[in-house]
């Protein structure tokens, strides 16, 4: 959580916004429970768009199945072997967001 607070005050001193997370993983990386439950609620984590998860083992994507059923993310979330793939994703989870925006106004 550290992290994410040193992250959520970056966003600010930057003027703030909505973004779309790639995170890639390390081959023996784990998220911490308070972490799993900070970025799957969005009164907690209100600056994520989506989330896209870059694994490469079958362990993180035991891991990733997990937070997925168990935490049920309430905004877009999807887990990638290919970072290329994560990127075009997430650029349309960007659109689909500033159409909604637009909509909205």
């Amino acid at each position: 959580m550290d992290f994410i607070e040193k992250g959520y005050e970056f966003i600010e001193e930057v003027g703030g916004g909505r973004y779309c997370n790639i995170f890639e993983f390390d081959s023996f990386s784990d998220v911490e429970p308070e972490v799993r439950t900070w970025a799957s609620d969005n009164k907690q984590n209100f600056n994520t768009i989506s989330d896209a998860f870059v694994i490469n083992s079958l362990s993180q994507k035991i891991l990733a199945d997990f937070y997925l059923r168990v935490h049920k993310p309430e905004k877009p979330t999807r887990v990638f072997y290919n970072l290329e793939k994560a990127v075009v994703w997430s650029l349309e989870q960007r659109e689909i967001y500033l159409t909604q925006e637009k909509s909205k106004s």
